[in-house]
């Protein structure tokens, strides 16, 4: 379904972190990565944070670094950042 063709909306931000969180659960962690790369708009720091933290949860250690590194650039004073990434390497 097409939000825009069917219900002439434009989908927002919060629209696409939602889709986000909904891969990121399911271990989807790759489609949501690519659907962060491709957004219409610069992504912000939550859906990379989103994908963070189901990176915890499925053990991407690899992709978790890349989604550290992108959320520390649009917000380098985000504390959440730095106790996500701690996590992961806690656990390796």
């Amino acid at each position: 379904m097409n939000m825009r063709d069917n219900y002439d909306l434009m989908p927002r931000m919060e629209h696409f972190n939602c889709v986000i969180d909904i891969l990121g659960r399911v271990g989807r962690l790759d489609e949501a990565e690519k659907l962060l790369r491709s957004m219409p708009r610069v992504p912000n720091v939550t859906g990379w944070l989103t994908l963070l933290t189901a990176c915890k949860t499925f053990g991407n250690n690899e992709l978790g670094r890349t989604c550290y590194h992108e959320a520390v650039l649009l917000d380098a004073e985000k504390a959440s950042c730095y106790m996500l990434m701690s996590n992961i390497c806690q656990d390796v």
